[in-house]
């Protein structure tokens, strides 16, 4: 009977196995000495037979013990990860050849998965470098685990590691809140403007870490603004230089016309067309100049509920032409400037009306309630836009004589309202649909 000790199971396994011997040469002991042997042949056969057994009893424990130190040995390495190690089993239809597969299968998906987490920290890293905005994270501590390279800057950090210290170290104290998402006028070491600071909270080994983004609002409003300002030098010297060219060359030629002696019989209907298409240019060329104070005038909307039926309907006496089909739609009362939004709806009709005129087909306005809002759609059958995009750019027309100006002065008025407006082709045959979106009246 083996004694109830703790003892490691191949400790166990050895004393069992130990015991199943005992018997065995009790026995042949025993018959041995009940013949009479010589002390030489019993020390003989008991030598044989204690080395056989102890021959096997080494390769029982070496059986037992040693697949075992092995596994215990990978286990060890994928903990310190380290997913390099395979075991190499002869019969893998074995229990431990099967134990040592699955082991080895795990070492592989360890690895593959560590390459993947590795190729995904690299990429996540070199994209916090190349971000146009300060990150630092700090840990419960608020201490200064990481900071992209732009961060760095902001410090005059140039070196990887250089940058540490705690969130107070770095003046960044006043800056920590929940749901932190505000503009503040901060001086940095580096550079001072009006930044952006967002923070967001993650977990890292279960315990909380803040993140602190970083970005400088004045740089990208100046780009922004000097873009503008380009753009608006190139339109307004496109237009003057498509008004002034004419003009010029209108007025040299009467300057010559002028100039000969004596006058030619037709020189007073010649003045008189010359200056009558100097006019034109000029007039032209005013149209242009006052759509553009338009658009950077536009006064505050007077806001009040109006009915929206009766709004359109008197929108489509203004508008005489083409037949309007009003389409049965429920009542109800929108809130805003009438006045302006009678102009958005007055500008939707035309173009409307202007786009069936050659195919003498009809528009239909039609509205709903959706939610809180008031949707209005005006559906025509004319031709449909070849660039739908760029409808609502100013200055840009799809008429030979359009300004530019209607569509992109109704989006601003509408979107002051708080509400949308768009532009689309049908798509049950040709025509426009525009589509306009109003809040509706409380109560």
């Amino acid at each position: 009977m083996i004694p109830s000790v703790k003892q490691s199971s191949h400790v166990k396994v050895m004393l069992l196995a130990f015991a199943s011997g005992v018997p065995g040469l009790g026995a042949i002991l025993y018959l041995m000495d009940q013949k009479d042997y010589s002390l030489l042949t019993i020390s003989t056969i008991l030598v044989f037979l204690v080395s056989i057994y102890a021959y096997c009893f080494t390769s029982l424990y070496r059986l037992v013990v040693n697949p075992w130190k092995v596994m215990a040995n990978i286990i060890a390495a994928l903990k310190e990860r380290d997913y390099t190690l395979r075991v190499r089993y002869p019969n893998i239809e074995d229990p431990m050849g099967l134990s040592f597969d699955e082991l080895n299968s795990l070492a592989d998906y360890l690895q593959s998965q560590r390459m993947d987490m590795m190729e995904s920290h690299e990429l996540l890293y070199k994209i916090l470098q190349e971000v146009e905005a300060g990150i630092l994270c700090f840990d419960q501590d608020e201490q200064l685990v990481m900071a992209n390279e732009y961060a760095r800057n902001l410090y005059n950090c140039h070196d990887k590691e250089g940058l540490k210290g705690s969130v107070e170290d770095l003046g960044l104290k006043g800056y920590l809140g929940s749901n932190l998402h505000s503009a503040f006028e901060i001086e940095f070491p580096a550079r001072k403007s009006r930044w952006l600071v967002k923070q967001s909270v993650y977990r890292e080994n279960g315990l909380p870490h803040t993140m602190l983004l970083i970005a400088d609002l004045q740089g990208p409003l100046r780009e922004e603004e000097l873009d503008a300002w380009k753009k608006l030098i190139r339109v307004l010297g496109h237009e003057l230089n498509n008004s002034m060219t004419p003009i010029k060359s209108m007025a040299d030629s009467l300057t010559r016309i002028m100039k000969r002696d004596p006058l030619p019989e037709d020189w007073k209907e010649d003045m008189g067309e010359g200056l009558s298409v100097i006019g034109r240019r000029v007039e032209g060329l005013s149209r242009f100049v006052t759509g553009y104070s338009e658009l950077a005038r536009i006064p505050v909307p007077q806001k009040r509920p109006f009915e929206l039926r009766g709004f359109i309907e008197r929108a489509i006496r203004f508008n005489t032409g083409n037949e309007v089909r009003v389409i049965d739609s429920p009542g109800c009362d929108v809130f805003g400037d009438e006045a302006q939004l009678e102009q958005v709806m007055t500008n939707l009709l035309k173009n409307a009306m202007e786009a069936t005129d050659e195919l003498n087909g009809i528009v239909e306005v039609r509205w709903e309630i959706d939610g809180a809002e008031a949707v209005v759609r005006i559906v025509d059958e004319g031709h449909g836009l070849a660039n739908a995009d760029n409808v609502f750019v100013p200055f840009f027309s799809t008429k030979p004589t359009g300004s530019g100006i209607g569509l992109s002065l109704s989006r601003q008025i509408v979107e002051a309202h708080g509400g949308r407006i768009s532009l689309e082709n049908r798509k049950d045959r040709s025509g426009c649909v525009a589509t306009l979106s109003l809040p509706l009246a409380e109560g």
